[in-house]
């Protein structure tokens, strides 16, 4: 536990922190923010060698993560939640049940422990469908909830499958990117995870440069 909240520490720090930026940064090969535009989006997918289902972000989700902090269900617990700043990490993997919309399974770079490079296989983490991860999945943001803010740059041809697995990645995590990609594009073909799910890939460029830029 204690290497995974150091890991969160020192993602967030470079997230807040432009010193640490300048520090820290560079080791991991994270890149500036930057908005980028639908061709931009789809060159970069090239070069990650993903051709289809492929998503930006909208920065409206923005708008929505702070209003899923004032819920219902979040009444009685008052304060900054989780589920905004998990939904706030530059690399996630998102599993859904199609059929009740809810989170199967969540996965993302905080618990992805590694230095200069992350680790996406620790614990077993990407092993088995759905991946195994340490973030909880939570019941606020179900399949509906994100897929209203992804628009398509080369939308998949849906077969209504039994899950749907969302794979947020970017630019701005440099090379962590792209090994992180190479760990998916494995995982899915071991786990045969295209015969039982659908596949997002989703940008998230403009979403984490809006994060930045106040925007």
């Amino acid at each position: 536990m204690g290497n995974i909240f150091k890991q969160w520490l020192i993602l967030l720090l470079i997230v807040i922190l432009p010193a640490c930026n300048n520090a820290v940064s560079r080791l991991y090969g994270i890149r500036s923010s930057k908005f980028l535009d639908d061709n931009e989006i789809a060159a970069l997918a090239n070069k990650f060698k993903i051709s289809d289902g492929i998503y930006t972000l909208d920065t409206n989700f923005i708008s929505a993560l702070n209003n899923f902090e004032y819920s219902e269900q979040l009444k009685n617990n008052p304060g900054p939640h989780p589920v905004k700043y998990k939904f706030r990490q530059p690399l996630l993997i998102v599993v859904f049940n199609n059929a009740t919309g809810r989170q199967l399974s969540f996965l993302n770079n905080c618990y992805a422990p590694g230095f200069p490079n992350l680790k996406w296989r620790t614990k077993n983490n990407m092993q088995h469908f759905p991946a195994i991860g340490g973030t909880p999945t939570d019941t606020l943001v179900n399949l509906n909830d994100i897929v209203t803010y992804l628009k398509p740059i080369q939308a998949a041809t849906l077969k209504e499958k039994k899950y749907s697995m969302l794979v947020f990645w970017n630019q701005y995590l440099g090379r962590q990117t792209g090994r992180y990609l190479n760990e998916v594009h494995s995982y899915i073909i071991k786990n045969k995870v295209k015969d039982i799910s659908d596949i997002y890939y989703v940008n998230n460029d403009n979403f984490l440069y809006a994060i930045e830029h106040n925007r």
